[in-house]
């Protein structure tokens, strides 16, 4: 009779990992999606804007809306690390808010279309 050898194949199966919260991330991409729409909006503030950029200065600020509402959805997880993540979650918070606004605003207040365009 032939005994198999009390051996564990650790190689056969997976490692067990926790799942990626992919959500931890809407924070970082509300503030990239925010700093580029200020950044666009700023770009041809005085020389003046076609439609098609002042269109994507505001889908970058319709993008970066749903990634405010997620991190405000996670503020008890926030919590619960600690009252500085919590605190650094708001004033992210705020600042993308105000970010937005401003180019909201550069958006409003810029001139429409090609004028003494540079390139």
């Amino acid at each position: 009779m032939h005994m198999q050898p009390d051996v564990v194949d650790y190689a056969s199966e997976r490692t067990p990992r926790r799942p990626t919260d992919w959500l931890r991330l809407a924070p970082s991409f509300a503030v990239v999606c925010a700093a580029f729409a200020w950044l666009k909006s700023v770009q041809y503030h005085g020389h003046g804007q076609l439609r098609d950029e002042q269109i994507a200065t505001l889908l970058l600020v319709v993008l970066s809306l749903p990634c405010l509402v997620v991190t405000f959805a996670r503020f008890p997880r926030y919590r619960s690390v600690g009252r500085r993540k919590l605190i650094g979650m708001i004033v992210l918070c705020v600042i993308v808010l105000a970010v937005d606004a401003l180019a909201v605003w550069n958006l409003s207040t810029a001139i429409v279309g090609a004028k003494d365009r540079l390139f």
